[in-house]
Parts: structure tokens; C-alpha cells; sequence
């Protein structure tokens, strides 16, 4: 009998291929047209995701093949939660823009909330880094 799994991916980061382009968050275009433009570019302090690279996506659905344990639902999602600050101030970078980036700080009650990668740690022994994935994506759109 065939196993089932329920995979659920963060926002996927990556390069395109020409049969099969990306489709990435709406902001990161805002982002870099912005930043082309020198204007500023704003955000909510600590607003971000936990994205997960293309190339990890395939990594976990390859282990899926041979996967005997248990689980059967998995997040796939980087470990770390980049915000759309960090973004900006590398795209910037990677631009050469002079755009000004604002923060708009938030009230004291709120915590940005980091999905647990635990059961991909456990049962794959995966620890992914999106970081790569975010600048092919920046150099992509």
C-alpha cells in the first residue's frame, strides 16, 4: 500500500527555471522596484516568514520516497524567520539603492510567531536555510 503525507510548504523562495518560473510573495517585486527607484521602503518591525528554499522543498519530498516513520504531517519551513526588513536591507545591497528603510515599531504585546521545525529535525534530521533561496529570489524578480 501506498503511504500518504500532507506536506504543508512556508513561502517558497528560489531561482526560476525558464519551463517552470517562481512565483514569489508580491513583496519581494514591491521591495526591489522600490528600492530601483530609490524610495523608501517601510515596514512593521520584526514582520517576516519562515520561508523555505525550492531546493529543500524537493529535499524533504525526496526522503518522503523511503520515509517509514510515523508522521505523516509535515511544515516545511526554514528554520530561522527572515523579516522583510532583512530583505530589503540585503536587496539594497545587492542594488547598490540609496533608499531610505523605515520601521514601524510595534505595540509591546506583540511577538512574531516561529512555526516549530522539530518534527523534520526529528524525523529527517533537516535543518533548513532559507537565506540562499531569498537572494536567488531577489536577484530573480
Amino acid at each position: 500500500s501506498m503511504d500518504l503525507f500532507i506536506v504543508r510548504l512556508g513561502p517558497v523562495v528560489g531561482k526560476s527555471v525558464s519551463s517552470n518560473p517562481m512565483r514569489p510573495d508580491r513583496k519581494f517585486s514591491a521591495i526591489v522596484s522600490a528600492l530601483s527607484l530609490n524610495e523608501t521602503v517601510s515596514f512593521d518591525e520584526g514582520d517576516g516568514r519562515q520561508f523555505v528554499s525550492a531546493d529543500d522543498a524537493a529535499k524533504l519530498f525526496e526522503a518522503l520516497l523511503t520515509y517509514k516513520g510515523s508522521d505523516k504531517t509535515f511544515l516545511c519551513v526554514s528554520n530561522e524567520l527572515t523579516t522583510w526588513e532583512s530583505i530589503a536591507r540585503q536587496a539594497k545591497i545587492i542594488l547598490n539603492s540609496t533608499s531610505p528603510i523605515a520601521i514601524r515599531p510595534q505595540t509591546k504585546e506583540w511577538r512574531p510567531h516561529r512555526f516549530s521545525v522539530e518534527k523534520l529535525e526529528r524525523s529527517f534530521g533537516f535543518q533548513f536555510d532559507s537565506s540562499q533561496g531569498i537572494r536567488d529570489t531577489i536577484l530573480d524578480v
